[in-house]
C-alpha cells in the first residue's frame, strides 16, 4: 500500500461492511497473511494461457466494470487497479457480476495483480463457484 491509501480510501465502499476486519493498524499483518492465499486455494498452479480465453465478446462489460470500480474506490489509482484486474479476468470467465468487483477489489489491496487474477480464476474454475456470478 502507498502511504496515502487510508487517508484516500478509508470511507470507500469496500470498507462499508468491513467491521474493522481490515484496518490501517492491521494492514501489514493482513498483507503478510494474504501471501499464503494462492497456495491455499492452489491458484499458484495456474499457468495463464491464451487458450484459456473464452470466445465470448466482453466489450459490453467494460462500462459496467468501470462503473463498479468507481463505486468501490474513491481514488483514480485504486479504481484503475481493480478495472485492470477485472478487464484481465473477464475474457477468461466470459462473464462478470458486481460481486466479482468486491472480491477483486479486496484481493487487489493485498496481493500482486497476477496472484489476484489467478485466485479469481480459481474461484470460477468449477470447483468453487463456477456459474455463480453468471449475468444471465
Amino acid at each position: 500500500q502507498n502511504e496515502s491509501f487510508w487517508r484516500l480510501e478509508k470511507d470507500s465502499s469496500i470498507f462499508d461492511k468491513n467491521f474493522g476486519f481490515l484496518s490501517e493498524e492491521k494492514t501489514k499483518i493482513f498483507i503478510e497473511r494474504a501471501k499464503n492465499w494462492p497456495k491455499l486455494c492452489q491458484s499458484d498452479t495456474i499457468i495463464l494461457e491464451n487458450s484459456m480465453i473464452q470466445s465470448k465478446d466482453i466489450t459490453s462489460l467494460v462500462s459496467t466494470i468501470s462503473n463498479d470500480a468507481k463505486r468501490m474506490f474513491k481514488s483514480a489509482e485504486y479504481q484503475a487497479n481493480v478495472m485492470n484486474l477485472l478487464h484481465q479476468l473477464a475474457p477468461f470467465i466470459g462473464d462478470y457480476h458486481q460481486a466479482v468487483c468486491h472480491i477483486g477489489s479486496f484481493l487487489s489491496l493485498c496481493l500482486p495483480q497476477e496472484d489476484a487474477l489467478k485466485i479469481l480464476l480459481r474461484i470460477h474454475d468449477g470447483k468453487y463457484l463456477a456459474g455463480y456470478f453468471a449475468n444471465s
